[in-house]
């Protein structure tokens, strides 16, 4: 159950970023921010065990 909670905590965080792309990818415009963090939450997924 904790490792469980881990894990959904750690995708909400990439989640937060999707919402947040402008602090984390400033140095793109909007639309490539929002795509970089998409990128970062797929590789995310799908690098999960």
């Amino acid at each position: 159950m904790s490792g469980t909670a881990v894990e959904w905590y750690d995708y909400f965080i990439y989640g937060t970023a999707l919402v947040f792309s402008r602090q984390f990818f400033s140095h793109f415009s909007p639309t490539a921010g929002t795509l970089a963090a998409f990128a970062t939450y797929s590789v995310g997924f799908l690098a999960r065990p």
